[in-house]
């Protein structure tokens, strides 16, 4: 069986850590994310860090980031 939507993948302590938050007045969340292991991400990560450009996501056929953990919270009274 194949899936669409990403899964899930285990923490690798050697690639970079992305976080990435959202928020409204209702509440807020997170996700932890690493890039994949394709060409154009370890490429994205090798120019990361050298010179400090993030090209992850930026488009749908470059590098991406997967998601590790992710979290949310209700903002209450």
């Amino acid at each position: 069986m194949k899936t669409s939507s990403p899964l899930l993948v285990r923490f690798n302590p050697a690639k970079p850590v992305f976080l990435k938050t959202d928020w409204s007045a209702s509440g807020m969340a997170w996700i932890l994310m690493q890039p994949d292991d394709s060409p154009a991400s370890i490429a994205a990560t090798r120019l990361l860090k050298e010179i400090g450009t993030n090209e992850f996501d930026a488009t749908m056929d470059g590098p991406r980031l997967l998601p590790v953990r992710f979290g949310s919270r209700a903002c209450l009274d």
